[in-house]
């Protein structure tokens, strides 16, 4: 699989998160959110409607999904997961996400292991940054 997911189309979503329960496996993690920007990206933007056909959509529904300030708007999230209060890459999770919900994807089939590990290097800057001040997001 070619290295598409570079760091450049990583940003910082969200403060991260510390002492998180995962409900599958009840394992405690800290964890980064991290937005990938899929632009140009086929295997990304296929599980976008944005990246869609505007004939499928009324004006109003198309507006909306293609404005980054609308909720309807969808974003590739990564949920970098770590270890409680270590640097341990622990799993990887990538969703899309809009204010109104979200849906699972298969990380197998999108990120090879240089894309994972510029997910674990973002996510590691963020948690870096963030743990041991009041803006960790704490579960």
């Amino acid at each position: 699989m070619q290295t598409e997911i570079t760091k450049e189309l990583l940003t910082e979503y969200f403060y991260p998160t510390a002492g998180f329960q995962r409900s599958t496996d009840k394992a405690v993690v800290d964890y980064a959110e991290i937005e990938i920007k899929p632009d140009g990206i086929r295997k990304l933007e296929r599980n976008l409607d944005r990246c869609g056909n505007p004939d499928e959509w009324t004006e109003e529904e198309w507006s909306a999904i293609t404005n980054p300030d609308d909720d309807a708007y969808e974003r590739i999230i990564a949920y970098v997961h770590f270890d409680a209060g270590t640097d341990n890459f622990n799993q990887l999770f990538i969703e899309v996400v809009t204010t109104y919900g979200c849906e699972a994807l298969e990380v197998s089939k999108l990120v090879n292991e240089e894309e994972k590990q510029h997910l674990i290097d973002a996510a590691l800057d963020s948690l870096h940054k963030w743990r041991g001040t009041a803006n960790i997001l704490t579960a």
